[in-house]
């Protein structure tokens, strides 16, 4: 990792450890879902089970629109965006930093919320490291998507708006493979059953992470 990228990724994980915005919302917008699906759905019939992965990533993917529309708010409330883009820095180096922060968010929250999962839903799989590493793939795609989009809307007025509009139909594929995955990891099945899913995430992942690197520059642009 480069100097340059480690600086860039130190300034983005000390603001979330001054404001604390991006986290904590997260984690309190996933609780109150957990909260409404836990008296909204029946715990004790049969099929909780096979709607609990959908659950799950319902619940994520809405936290995590939550903080992705925060991303790049702290420099556009003090302009230091502008500071940014004129400095000498690799733009692509801007977007790799954002992308490993807000994937920490992201996890860090989901350490937060499977406990609650488990206690409100009864989900009992986040014992499989299976799950970590697929949520650490997930949120590496999201991630890596969310920044992009969010600095195509950061220049326009109806930003968090055209923010959602992209992400929602783009992260689809996705959002699908992690239900897929999170369902078969949940029945104890082998790779073999869900290895395409996670092959399509990893796609996603590295996909839009060269986009992003390669193409940062005219996002951000006036």
């Amino acid at each position: 990792m480069s100097s340059t990228l480690t600086i860039l990724l130190l300034k983005e994980l000390k603001q979330e450890i001054r404001q604390k915005d991006a986290v904590l919302s997260m984690v309190v917008f996933g609780l109150s879902i957990i909260l409404i699906f836990s008296f909204a759905f029946d715990l004790s019939s049969v099929n909780i089970n096979n709607i609990l992965p959908g659950l799950i990533w319902i619940t994520f993917m809405f936290t995590f629109v939550i903080g992705v529309s925060r991303n790049f708010a702290r420099e556009k409330d003090g302009m230091g965006i502008s500071l940014l883009l004129t400095s000498p820095i690799d733009r692509g180096h801007i977007f790799l930093a954002k992308t490993i922060a807000f994937s920490i968010y992201l996890f860090i929250s989901q350490i937060c919320l499977y406990p609650l999962f488990y206690l409100f839903l009864g989900y009992s799989s986040i014992e499989y490291w299976q799950l970590w590493a697929l949520s650490f793939l997930v949120n590496w795609a999201l991630s890596a998507l969310g920044i992009v989009v969010s600095g195509l809307g950061f220049r326009s007025k109806m930003g968090d708006v055209l923010t959602a509009l992209l992400f929602f139909p783009l992260s689809s594929p996705v959002l699908i493979s992690a239900v897929k995955s999170t369902s078969a990891i949940s029945r104890d099945l082998k790779f073999e059953f869900y290895g395409f899913w996670i092959m399509l995430i990893l796609s996603f992942a590295v996909g839009f992470t060269i986009l992003g690197m390669f193409l940062f520059d005219y996002v951000l642009e006036e």
